[in-house]
């Protein structure tokens, strides 16, 4: 049902995506940009994910779809209000990386920002928006080619080992 996940997969997704933020943590030590990632919850919840304001996000979909899901509201379950998040998360991010370990893009927000409100002559949103099937976030589809031609940097088959594997 739209909006339901189990406990179990909800963890799952979880230490998926922090595994994750700590392989592009250190892909981004080794190329001497160390983000200062903040591990705990409340140091996220309070300062985002980082002290250099770079907002990690995992797209498994983007091979099968052609485009990044770009976040721009989140909420914990469908029941409960949206808060800004992504590229408008309240810890103002200044990058936005997102992909999987075959290929990862860095994006700037304040471009991303820009894409997100433009409109056709018709009124229509430029880039189409999305709800993730749990209704918990959303945001809009950015195709692959766009985010190709705005990247600051994009990492192919850049998946690193962790330093501990029993993460």
């Amino acid at each position: 049902m739209l909006g339901q996940r189990s406990l179990e997969d909800f963890h799952k997704s979880l230490r998926e995506g922090k595994v994750f933020e700590a392989k592009v943590n250190r892909l981004l030590e080794r190329e001497n940009f160390p983000i200062g990632m903040y591990w705990t919850k409340s140091g996220q919840h309070e300062f985002g994910e980082s002290r250099a304001h770079v907002e990690i996000k995992n797209d498994t979909r983007f091979k099968d779809t052609g485009n990044n899901a770009i976040e721009t509201e989140e909420r914990r379950t469908s029941a409960s209000k949206w808060r800004p998040a992504g590229i408008y998360d309240k810890s103002n991010p200044w990058f936005y990386v997102i992909g999987d370990e075959s290929k990862l893009w860095m994006l700037g927000v304040r471009q991303l920002q820009r894409m997100f409100v433009q409109k056709l002559e018709d009124g229509s949103w430029k880039y189409k928006r999305f709800t993730n099937w749990t209704n918990t976030g959303k945001g809009f589809l950015l195709k692959v080619e766009v985010a190709n031609w705005i990247a600051i940097k994009i990492w192919e088959n850049w998946d690193v080992p962790l330093l501990h594997p029993n993460m």
